[in-house]
């Protein structure tokens, strides 16, 4: 069977029938992928986390795809794809809104011993799980009630660091619909430091990306992820976010308004993801 076949096979009768024993034929038993499909204890290498989180995304979402630019050397594949995505019921807390995605994405899948061994997915998930319904435009948001505070005495940082990433937000912020549910946030950081909205931002973005890189993360919206999983990944980039903000303190004596200002952040996400 050439490469092709294989792949054709893969998309149509695994992500669209969701037929999860053609992966027993079709994948070496070595597999592994940078595809996040859900939970991250079974994120990793290997046919049964494979069925496991494919198994769980095609009960749930519906899908069919259009190849296209199709093209093959002596170990590996690459391709582009349409997906049309409806989703058929709950992805955890999220409830179906009647909605479909068109997305394109691009794949590059490596062969060993005529099996697929490795993929790599290219794929615009904010732009699928906005078209699913479930981002807002960023005009839209309001922070949580409780998250609303008065003015307070803003803690002092350094001009000159503030000058440098209100510069930075003008590479960062096409980025800036990705990470629109942190962005949202930035306001309520905000209320406490002497600092811009785009210097925030930035702080902000470069945060995630650093997170990211780090755990090898290629999924950019966090809307894709579990409760639990949210959760872990948002203490993370908010301790990558406060350490960039304690390099800009003006007086050391502030380091604990900023602990005591992250750690009310994070209590108000862990009682929000609990629910």
């Amino acid at each position: 069977m050439s490469y092709k076949d294989l792949a054709i096979q893969y998309f149509k009768e695994v992500l669209e029938e969701g037929n999860m024993d053609v992966i027993d034929e079709i994948v070496h038993p070595d597999y592994s992928s940078n595809a996040y499909y859900g939970d991250p204890i079974d994120y990793g290498p290997g046919i049964e986390k494979l069925k496991k989180r494919l198994g769980q995304w095609t009960d749930t979402f519906s899908e069919k795809f259009l190849l296209s630019q199709i093209m093959e050397n002596d170990d590996a594949l690459f391709c582009k794809y349409m997906v049309t995505t409806k989703q058929k019921k709950a992805w955890f807390s999220r409830i179906p809104k009647d909605k479909t995605a068109r997305v394109e994405g691009l794949i590059l899948i490596e062969f060993r011993q005529n099996k697929i061994f490795k993929m790599k997915d290219i794929f615009d998930y904010s732009d699928f799980w906005s078209q699913l319904g479930y981002l807002v435009d960023a005009g839209e948001y309001q922070l949580p009630a409780h998250l609303i505070v008065s003015e307070v005495e803003k803690v002092d940082l350094l001009q000159s660091e503030i000058d440098k990433l209100e510069s930075d937000y003008t590479i960062l912020q096409s980025s800036a619909d990705q990470y629109k549910d942190l962005l949202q946030y930035t306001s309520y950081v905000k209320n406490f430091l002497k600092i811009s909205d785009k210097a925030v931002r930035a702080i902000a973005i470069s945060s995630v990306i650093d997170w990211q890189k780090e755990f090898k993360i290629h999924q950019s919206d966090l809307t894709g992820l579990l409760p639990q999983e949210l959760m872990l990944n948002t203490i993370w980039i908010l301790e990558r976010a406060k350490k960039k903000i304690k390099d800009l303190l003006m007086f050391e004596k502030d380091n604990d308004k900023l602990d005591a200002l992250f750690n009310n952040l994070i209590d108000f996400f862990a009682k929000e993801y609990s629910k």
